[in-house]
């Protein structure tokens, strides 16, 4: 069975309003995200699902209730983040943007770290382009540069907020398989916050879904494929099923 990373124990999240009173956002909602598991979080916009990621990350106390974590996590790279766009430097390479995880923490790259990066360039497809800037990439490399980064300290956690929402579905769906290849490989835990049912069946092991705002889980399960994905399984029956079930709940939209 596996370890739990992070554990949200009947969390509330209330921010205050300005004119008095205040915006409850996270209502008693129960959470596990087990060591090596890739869970996707879906659920309407505005339900608190990046609130949610914060929490997860340390980044935010919950109002009340509890987020326990593994002392793993305590070390500055062991939890990677990724937003929907690559943040990534304009005036540096795409190796050195890889190793800037090390370079703001002002710590020595060891050479397990430059092993890696060569294996993460070879995996997201960017042989001979380590040594390119952004700006000499299309914006799906750009995201697989960003993605490597992320990975190169090997994360015990890697916290992702829908990192694909702006690119254009055939480009999504390369992406999602190249970002399943790179957790697989280096064994972390994924949270993958998401709108796109099908996109969130497709790259998770586990779907927890949100209802709107203050959110609750309405629907959570396992999916019942592999750690391998490929793109015909974006239309296996079963996706589909488990697209239609979700699309079901009164509260998602």
């Amino acid at each position: 069975m596996a370890h739990i990373l992070v554990s949200l124990d009947e969390v509330d999240l209330r921010y205050p309003l300005r004119g008095g009173g205040e915006l409850r956002v996270l209502n008693r909602l129960t959470l596990d995200v087990p060591e090596g598991g890739f869970t996707a979080v879906l659920g309407p916009s505005g339900c608190g699902k990046s609130s949610l990621l914060r929490i997860i990350a340390g980044l935010v106390q919950p109002t009340h209730g509890r987020r326990i974590a593994s002392a793993r996590l305590d070390d500055a790279l062991a939890v990677g983040m990724n937003f929907q766009r690559p943040v990534l430097l304009p005036w540096l390479t795409v190796r050195e943007n890889a190793l800037l995880p090390y370079t703001a923490a002002e710590r020595e790259v060891p050479s397990a770290a430059l092993e890696r990066l060569d294996e993460l360039i070879a995996v997201a497809g960017l042989q001979g382009f380590d040594d390119a800037l952004p700006a000499e990439l299309s914006g799906g490399m750009q995201m697989r540069a960003s993605l490597i980064r992320t990975f190169v300290p090997a994360p015990q956690l890697v916290l992702m907020d829908e990192p694909f929402g702006a690119l254009d579905e055939p480009t999504r769906l390369r992406l999602g398989i190249e970002l399943r290849r790179l957790a697989n490989a280096s064994s972390c835990a994924v949270v993958f916050v998401t709108h796109n049912t099908q996109e969130a069946i497709f790259l998770a092991d586990r779907v927890v879904m949100l209802s709107a705002r203050p959110a609750v889980v309405v629907d959570a399960f396992d999916v019942p494929f592999g750690p391998d994905r490929y793109e015909g399984l974006y239309d296996h029956p079963t996706l589909s099923a488990l697209c239609q079930r979700l699309r079901l709940q009164a509260d998602y939209a």
